[in-house]
Order: C-alpha cells, then sequence, then structure tokens
C-alpha cells in the first residue's frame, strides 16, 4: 500500500508538473504550483515544495495560496481540503 501511494504521488507530481508548464490561465497555474507543493509535501520532499511554493509567490503573488506558502514557512502544516 505505501508503494502504492508513493507511485501514485510520483504519477500526481508528473501531472502537476505538465499543468504548471502548460497552463495558459494564471489562476490554473497558480493552483497547479500549488496542488504541485502539496504533492512534494506528501510525498516527504519538503525542500522540493518549498522551492514550488516560492516560485507560486513570485509569478502569482496576488493567488490565494499566498498565505499557505507564510504559514508553511513557520512551520505549520498545508490546510486539509
Amino acid at each position: 500500500e505505501g508503494e502504492e501511494l508513493t507511485g501514485s504521488l510520483q504519477t500526481a507530481i508528473r501531472l502537476y508538473k505538465s499543468l504548471v508548464k502548460n497552463a495558459t490561465n494564471p489562476e490554473e497555474k497558480a493552483e497547479a504550483y500549488y496542488l504541485l507543493a502539496k504533492a512534494h509535501d506528501l510525498a516527504g520532499e519538503l525542500e522540493s515544495s518549498i522551492e514550488v511554493l516560492d516560485k507560486l509567490v513570485v509569478e502569482h503573488p496576488e493567488n490565494e495560496y499566498y498565505t499557505d506558502k507564510e504559514k508553511y514557512q513557520v512551520g505549520c502544516e498545508y490546510p486539509s481540503g
């Protein structure tokens, strides 16, 4: 079951990376960045997660996910849902 979850997370990471690369709508791209960061986090790839959140904030400073990066940097977890 753990291997299946890891494989699913890696698949999600690949898909979200593709969405980030190909999205033309800024809101969709911001959401794809957020979901990519969350997938990295769930996969235990904290450094990659923070790097993606950094890109999200730089490229989309007006997005609704900005506060998650602030919370995450002070040690809180992502909100569920």
